[in-house]
């Protein structure tokens, strides 16, 4: 048997059509099609842009504006009370002016422990005692007229006060020092001003009206604290030179004795004047007048972009499924032609 010849038509020799333009590039991503569907589905893309600024407008109505007030702080040390004393709290300190400290520098320990007990809860509970921080930083559950706090009401709570007790945790309480530290701890920020050692602290919340206020009396009670701690720290260890001084009977002991009690009687004299101790305020808390934020327009803008985005995704996960089922159909259909 020969070979047979080709022929114009055979079936069995006739190389099999190829298929479609579009089908050629069905196993990638192609960015026209991908766009064809887009547009095709357009009213779901720019529906979830909408969702997600509506969704976007709740929280930010319900979460409102942020206020923050600062104040700058700095080790003390001779010069810089020089300096605060003859030119004011408004005077400019150089980035590198030796008593603000170097870069990379340590601080003083004092200035540490300042630093420390801005965040710690004996703080907190002078606060209140003094005070009643507690009501201006939760003013929302306070009733003036009735001088008592409100218990919060509202689906959330009732959900959220309903778990909690199913898991055994306490009910709802009033507020109080430790709500005042919680709140300073969430909301008191500590940050380094340039290469100094100066620090700015700064606080947030929603009332404007109070927050330099709160910021001050955190300066000066923790300062206090500082100075009381120090004060009692010296009077101890002159009591303690007092009776070995007693005891001595070394000439030379005697006057090593009594060179070090004369040290800490002066200290305990400086640090009972009216000059700050362990750190020095620099630029005093002012009320805010803007807030510090979220901007709501930057927040709309990325919701709703984020929005768009999303509804691009949801679309193209649908359709290039289809479309490449679809193709991978008309690629097929030739070859099961020819086979019938």
């Amino acid at each position: 048997m020969g070979i047979e010849k080709f022929q114009p038509g055979n079936p069995i020799l006739t190389p099999p059509p190829r298929p479609p333009a579009e089908t050629a590039g069905s196993g990638r991503f192609r960015l026209d099609l991908m766009i064809k569907d887009l547009l095709r589905n357009w009213y779901l893309v720019l529906g979830a842009g909408l969702a997600a600024l509506l969704l976007a407008s709740f929280v930010i109505a319900g979460l409102g504006p942020t206020y923050t007030a600062s104040m700058i702080v700095t080790p003390s040390t001779e010069g810089a009370l020089n300096k605060v004393q003859f030119y004011g709290n408004s005077y400019s300190f150089a980035d590198d002016d030796p008593i603000l400290g170097r870069f990379g520098g340590s601080k003083p320990n004092n200035f540490d422990h300042f630093i420390v007990l801005l965040n710690s809860n004996r703080i907190a509970e002078v606060l209140e005692e003094r005070y009643g921080v507690s009501r201006l930083l939760f003013g929302n559950l306070w009733d003036q007229e009735s001088q008592s706090w409100r218990k919060p009401d509202g689906l959330a709570f009732r959900v959220k006060a309903f778990v909690r007790g199913l898991f055994g945790y306490p009910e709802w309480k009033a507020p109080r020092a430790k709500n005042v530290r919680q709140y300073l701890r969430k909301h008191l920020d500590v940050s380094p001003v340039s290469r100094g050692a100066m620090r700015s602290v700064s606080l947030s919340g929603k009332d404007p009206e109070h927050l330099a206020s709160i910021l001050m009396w955190l300066f000066e009670n923790t300062s206090a604290l500082l100075r009381d701690e120090r004060n009692a720290a010296l009077r101890n260890n002159i009591a303690y030179l007092q009776d070995r001084l007693g005891q001595a009977r070394i000439d030379i002991y005697r006057e090593s004795l009594i060179s070090l009690l004369a040290d800490q009687e002066r200290q305990l004299m400086l640090s009972q004047t009216d000059q700050p101790f362990g750190v020095v305020l620099l630029e005093p808390p002012v009320k805010p007048d803007a807030p510090s934020g979220p901007d709501p327009l930057l927040l709309l803008f990325a919701a709703g972009l984020a929005g768009l985005c999303l509804g691009g995704l949801l679309v193209l996960s649908v359709t290039l499924p289809r479309r490449r089922s679809s193709l991978a159909l008309k690629a097929a259909r030739p070859v099961m032609d020819g086979d019938a």
